[in-house]
């Protein structure tokens, strides 16, 4: 019978710690962020898709199906937006959480380039009314 084989580990991980990020340092990167999760309630329950986005002055964009749940559920209420960039390998990166009620915006404002075929016709504005970022730096 043979030993079941183990891998043995380069060590324990360096240390970790996380930064509050400026809100400079966060507009910038959300003005970077080709995609996020917009999270919001449907039926009680939290839910979160991916989606393409945009930074247009104080608020980001989404485009959705008008006949989809998000634009069901996710509209004139208070929604969430995540966007991140995380590095597994250096264990380092950042994340930003914007909160804020979302609204109908106007299409001409985001192109229609999604990466997901199908109608995206409704065009959600998220204002940046609470920015939260945090930065996951090495010691």
């Amino acid at each position: 019978m043979s030993k079941p084989t183990t891998h043995a580990s380069p060590g324990p991980p360096a240390a970790r710690s996380t930064e509050d990020m400026s809100p400079v340092e966060a507009r910038r990167l959300l003005a970077a962020a080709p995609f996020g999760r917009l999270v919001y309630t449907y039926g009680a329950l939290p839910e979160v898709i991916p989606v393409n986005i945009r930074l247009d002055d104080e608020a980001l964009l989404v485009r959705v199906s008008f006949r989809s749940r998000a634009a069901r559920a996710a509209l004139n209420t208070v929604v969430a937006l995540q966007v991140d960039e995380i590095d597994p390998v250096a264990r380092t990166g950042w994340s930003i959480t914007v909160i804020g009620r979302s609204t109908v915006a106007n299409p001409a404002r985001i192109p229609d380039d999604p990466w997901v075929r199908g109608e995206h016709d409704l065009v959600i504005a998220i204002p940046l009314e609470r920015v939260t970022g945090r930065r996951l730096v090495a010691l």
